[in-house]
């Protein structure tokens, strides 16, 4: 029964205790018959008056040890329905945490793709104001150099005017000179 009831402590699965209860009744119903068959024929009809009680003694005795047997067996059924109710709980838990852990992952991937979008599109936009101010550079170049080109004919053009004003006031002064009918253009 000590021995019994000390495997029964390092059993945690429900069937196997049930096992073992089942071998222990039959090999105790065994043991009964077996200790009637052993007994002498001659002796037999005499000692059984006497071996009744020492029989009914020993059949109360395991008795007691099969309800001790079953309590300890209901006890570790309710231990390990418990214990059950806890992994079931427990992963029920874990399995809540994963979600959410999964929800943050998403959202965070979420994040950082929007983010890459961006920063794409950032540098896309930056490549293209970086080409369109080296073609206005380039514009603004040979606006100059068109400016500078213009800017020196019109200098030639002054000093040509001036060069030539000297004329132009020689001509208006002999036109002055002149009788009115000499000069006329037709």
């Amino acid at each position: 029964s000590l021995s019994l009831s000390l495997s029964l402590h390092h059993i945690e699965n429900v069937a196997q205790i049930d096992a073992i209860l089942t071998y222990h009744n039959n090999s105790l119903l065994c043991k009964n018959s077996n200790l009637e068959n052993l007994e002498h024929p001659q002796e037999r009809n005499v000692d059984r008056e006497e071996k009744r009680p020492l029989q009914s003694t020993m059949l109360l005795r395991k008795q007691q040890e099969m309800a001790l047997v079953d309590e300890e067996l209901e006890m570790k059924r309710r231990e390990f329905a418990s214990r059950m109710t806890k992994c079931t709980s427990k992963k029920e838990e874990l399995q809540a945490q994963q979600r959410k852990i999964r929800e943050r992952v998403e959202k965070f991937d979420r994040f950082v793709r929007d983010n890459e979008l961006k920063r794409e599109r950032a540098l896309q936009k930056i490549s293209h104001e970086k080409k369109q101010q080296a073609l206005k550079e380039q514009e603004l170049i040979a606006l100059k150099g068109v400016c500078s080109d213009l800017l020196r004919k019109q200098n030639k053009i002054i000093e040509t005017i001036k060069r030539y004003q000297k004329f132009e006031k020689y001509i208006q002064q002999v036109i002055d000179i002149l009788p009115e009918g000499m000069c006329s253009t037709e």
